[in-house]
């Protein structure tokens, strides 16, 4: 999934992206790759059930004053995820979104 954010920093996004972690059960934190293309990150999460590990990839860039990101959520294991994922992306979405970005722009 694309998001595009007019006027808004890398850092705006990534303090609402590590709060939205803060209140997620069962996350462990992966990794920050933070280079001239833009800011990586990868977490995992366990479902509540059979506490399956699920990789949660988000990636963050500017162009021009806007910050674009790209969020993928994936199982690792399994053939369904009875939904998890989709609704684990369309919640960090609502999350992202809700905030109201200071004018700021992308750097």
């Amino acid at each position: 999934m694309e998001l595009r954010f007019n006027n808004t920093s890398v850092d705006q996004i990534l303090a609402t992206f590590d709060l939205w972690v803060e209140e997620q059960p069962r996350t462990i934190e992966g990794h920050h790759s933070i280079d001239e293309s833009g800011v990586d990150i990868h977490v995992v999460i366990h479902t509540q059930w059979l506490s399956y590990a699920d990789d949660l990839y988000i990636h963050i860039e500017c162009n021009g004053d806007d910050a674009v990101v790209w969020l993928h959520s994936s199982s690792r294991f399994g053939i369904s995820d009875l939904g998890v994922n989709p609704d684990r992306i369309l919640d960090l979405r609502t999350s992202l979104i809700s905030v109201q970005h200071a004018g700021t722009p992308c750097s």
